[in-house]
């Protein structure tokens, strides 16, 4: 009888535990792209030589592999075809470190600009390119600024055709220039017909981005300038009430942490772009390192058993 007692009460913890390390459990991904493919820098830079920058995504990329190995996380990341081409040896470095290569597109084009012949064709030379790389499979997409909407819902067959078994191009909330208001906010199998409908059928999951709501109002907490612009008291807040009720998938980007940057970008006659593109820039490696101390990162298709 005190055995069984004993059995169940261990039984019990280890469901504590088990249930806990769940709720602890956050997948990370980055989007490995030049700093200078920013939506909100595209048309200052328009008349500019992009050659003439400094990439810096090498320096930034291997302080973010140091910082995951360090504190034992993994992430997904969603690389740039042109960005492979130009480094391959950083992406597979990013890769023999065991975290999951996925598919940005080629040219960080969004997907509205795009036609379907020449989206598949940027996802055949993305595909083809960072395969030959890592020597693994990609199963992953995201488009460059969350572009799909309904009007490019077309992407979804040209995905599931190349072998692709999720995306994660919807922020489920609707801000300014991107994001969907009435999106899911829970994984599902994303229909061809209507992006914020599940159909069972489809054979590509829709991951979106950690968004917490309060009544009717949607609040993002999916990293990037939402994970900036937030006290980090307040972020694990509200991350943690987010986990309670669903898993979450966060993203940055490596210029991100990179306190140098503002130095290299120009001079813009609306410089209060600027200053929204790279607050709180200075605190951001050490607001990240609190993340990773504080929730256990992994990559996307561990998180979601996407095999």
């Amino acid at each position: 009888m005190y055995h069984n007692i004993v059995i169940k009460q261990f039984l019990h913890t280890v469901h504590f535990y088990d249930i806990l390390a769940s709720m602890n459990q956050i997948a990370l991904s980055f989007d490995l792209e030049f700093w200078y493919n920013s939506e909100l820098l595209k048309k200052e830079l328009s008349s500019v030589d992009i050659g003439a920058f400094d990439d810096r995504v090498i320096l930034q990329t291997e302080k973010i592999i140091e910082l995951l190995k360090n504190n034992n996380a993994h992430a997904t990341f969603f690389v740039l075809g042109k960005l492979a081409e130009k480094y391959p040896a950083l992406i597979k470095s990013v890769a023999d470190a065991g975290h999951e290569i996925a598919s940005h597109g080629y040219s960080h084009t969004a997907l509205p600009k795009l036609t379907p012949e020449s989206f598949e064709t940027e996802i055949i030379k993305s595909k083809t390119i960072l395969e030959s790389i890592t020597g693994k499979s990609v199963t992953g997409f995201r488009a460059p600024a969350f572009s799909l909407t309904p009007a490019t819902s077309w992407a979804i067959p040209i995905l599931i055709k190349h072998g692709f078994k999720y995306d994660s191009s919807i922020f489920p909330s609707r801000l300014s220039h991107y994001g969907h208001g009435t999106a899911l906010l829970e994984p599902y199998r994303i229909s061809a017909d209507n992006i914020y409908h599940s159909d069972t059928a489809s054979r590509l999951l829709e991951i979106p981005t950690a968004i917490i709501q309060y009544f009717h109002i949607r609040i993002p907490i999916s990293g990037g300038i939402y994970f900036r612009a937030l006290p980090y008291w307040l972020f694990r807040v509200l991350l943690r009430k987010h986990l309670a009720t669903r898993p979450a998938l966060l993203y940055f980007h490596p210029h991100e942490f990179d306190t140098t940057i503002t130095s290299y970008v120009p001079s813009s006659p609306m410089e209060y772009k600027k200053k929204l593109l790279y607050m709180n820039y200075s605190s951001a490696s050490a607001k990240l390192a609190n993340l990773l101390h504080d929730f256990n990162g992994v990559s996307i298709e561990k998180y979601y058993d996407i095999v």
